[in-house]
């Protein structure tokens, strides 16, 4: 088993090797075809040098081909099978829990405000642990301040000051009653 993971290791050290001088072949030839075309060589020798650096780009692409799946063989046997194993879910809370976590927090944050220190980590684990609450019902939803709930049948205010109209049944009779007297 050893000798043969040497044997293939060593090939693939030679295929490397091999690559690494076609690809420098070929860098010569690029900048030789490029200096070509400013001295204005012959047609013909442009050809002979387009037709190399192209068997040359054929060759590395085979190689490069016959390298990538040695290297997943090689990888594959070099490292033992590790199976990932199975991370279980951290236990819930009880309500309990997560109400006393929210209250030390909350003992913390006025603590830190009091005290003049930076409460910025404080302030998020509490709206975390608030969040985490309202999801168990222990709680209302924390809303964002400016942000009220638009609900069917709210009393609607208009006007300016003049307060809402609410209908009361005792004072609905007694505007009945004046109404009736003044007619």
């Amino acid at each position: 088993m050893q000798e043969t993971l040497k044997l293939t290791a060593n090939l693939r050290k030679r295929k490397q090797d091999l690559l690494e001088m076609q690809l420098t072949q070929q860098k010569v030839l690029i900048e030789k075809m490029e200096k070509s075309k400013s001295n204005s060589q012959k047609p013909t020798e442009q050809k002979e040098l387009l037709e190399t650096i192209k068997s040359l780009q054929e060759s590395i692409e085979t190689i490069r081909k016959d390298l990538a799946p040695q290297n997943a063989v090689v990888v594959a046997a070099a490292a033992p099978i590790v199976k990932p194993k199975m991370v279980p879910p951290p236990p819930r809370k009880t309500k309990e829990e997560i109400q006393k976590e929210l209250l030390d927090a909350e003992l913390d944050l006025i603590t830190y405000q009091q005290e003049g220190k930076d409460s910025t980590a404080l302030k998020l684990k509490v709206a975390e642990l608030k969040k985490e609450a309202s999801h168990l019902g222990m709680m209302k939803p924390v809303v964002p301040v400016g942000v009220t709930g638009v609900r069917r049948g709210a009393p609607r205010i208009r006007g300016r000051g003049r307060g809402m109209y609410r209908y009361d049944p005792v004072l609905f009779f007694f505007k009945k009653i004046l109404f009736f007297l003044m007619c």
